[in-house]
């Protein structure tokens, strides 16, 4: 995306390659580490129409959406390195159980159903 917005002439002047790699990650480490502090969060997000900070307990319900998105993740990581190993393995393309077969498989072993 820096690439395509730039207006630098000269093209290897633009884009990321010129940032440090920290202040290039600087952004994502703030959201994905800093951003869900009790101390922090109230500061940042505020409600559009009262200006008052996010309630507490709204704040509890993102940290503890955030912790199980984290661990479907884990797991979907798993799960594909199961696959990974089952795949590179033992797979018989020709035998009873196809490549799809093996991912169902693996995902009613490793993921859990969400509940929406």
């Amino acid at each position: 995306l820096d690439l395509m917005l730039s207006t630098v002439e000269c093209g290897s002047l633009s884009g990321a390659q010129n940032i440090e790699d920290d202040a290039s990650e600087f952004v994502s480490q703030l959201m994905e580490y800093w951003v869900f502090e009790e101390e922090f969060l109230p500061i940042i997000a505020k409600s559009t129409s009262t200006g008052e900070p996010i309630p507490p307990e709204d704040i509890e319900n993102m940290k503890e959406e955030r912790l199980l998105r984290k661990g479907r993740e884990l797991l979907h990581r798993l799960a594909l390195g199961q696959l990974e190993l089952e795949l590179l393995s033992g797979f018989d393309p020709k035998g009873d159980e196809s490549i799809i077969g093996i991912q169902r498989r693996l995902a009613q072993e490793y993921l859990p159903p969400v509940d929406v």
